[in-house]
């Protein structure tokens, strides 16, 4: 399995190339997956003997539906330890092989939402929550070129997470990434950032969210959240380096208001 930008999966290059403006000239920078004919290869961590999976039968979903907001602490935000500890029991870490990427749980139906170049061609992951335990689940469907992916987990009464409203996103709002980067044992690793600025995919009719949140190998798949616990983004890619130049602090993430259509769609899939 060829690794990926930043999820130890392998990588689908789907999308084209982004023209990102700095200063006072044009830079063209090359994006990995979507944007690069030539994913910048990371290194793959192997998994400590991760569970094998066996098939699981789904009872088909509910029509999905995000988990209803908490009321919001005193002047609507709440503190970096408050949102973790709302949003990160609803993390999980997807195991493939010797690959590993994160997901997020959307609703009590076991339904987990993530990159499709962390599952890769799949068809079982294993899933590990953050608790420790892990479950079998089902890759039920997939859009590699919007890069989404829904892995379905049966029976389970999960923590979901809460989605936000990616429109209402400013340059300078912070957010948080939340993911199993480079495998790490335990519980997963919180970065915090500012959006840089929002860009418009090329290829497809996704909007992206640029910040300088510190991302690694393993945080593919996983959320960005706002202020309000809400996840505003999918955590998808990094640019690394432009025309062999080091480039620092530049995470995209797909934005969630512009990806619930495919969200809906994958998550009615049987």
């Amino acid at each position: 399995m060829r690794p990926g930008p930043f999820c130890l999966g392998y990588v689908l290059g789907a999308l084209t190339v982004l023209l990102l403006g700095v200063g006072m000239g044009g830079l063209a920078l090359t994006l990995a997956p979507f944007f690069s004919p030539r994913p910048v290869p990371t290194p793959v961590v192997r998994a400590a003997s991760p569970a094998t999976p066996t098939p699981t039968v789904a009872s088909p979903p509910p029509a999905w539906s995000a988990t209803p907001s908490p009321a919001p602490a005193p002047g609507g935000v709440f503190t970096p330890a408050q949102i973790v500890e709302r949003v990160a029991p609803a993390v999980v870490q997807l195991v493939v092989g010797n690959s590993s990427g994160t997901g997020m749980v959307l609703d009590t139906a076991g339904n987990v939402l993530t990159n499709a170049h962390v599952v890769a061609r799949a068809t079982m992951v294993t899933v590990r929550l953050a608790n420790g335990r892990t479950l079998s689940g089902r890759v039920v469907a997939r859009d590699e070129d919007r890069d989404l992916a829904i892995v379905r987990v049966s029976g389970q009464a999960l923590p979901t997470v809460r989605l936000g409203d990616s429109t209402t996103l400013r340059p300078g709002d912070d957010v948080f990434a939340i993911g199993y980067a480079l495998n790490l044992p335990g519980e997963p690793s919180v970065s915090r950032g500012l959006v840089s600025g929002v860009r418009e995919g090329q290829r497809t009719d996704l909007v992206y969210i640029q910040t300088d949140a510190a991302v690694n190998p393993g945080n593919s798949g996983g959320p960005l959240v706002n202020s309000r616990g809400e996840v505003v983004g999918i955590v998808t890619a990094r640019i690394t380096s432009d025309a062999g130049r080091l480039v620092q602090g530049v995470t995209l993430a797909i934005a969630i208001s512009s990806a619930r259509p495919t969200i809906d769609r994958l998550v009615s899939a049987r």
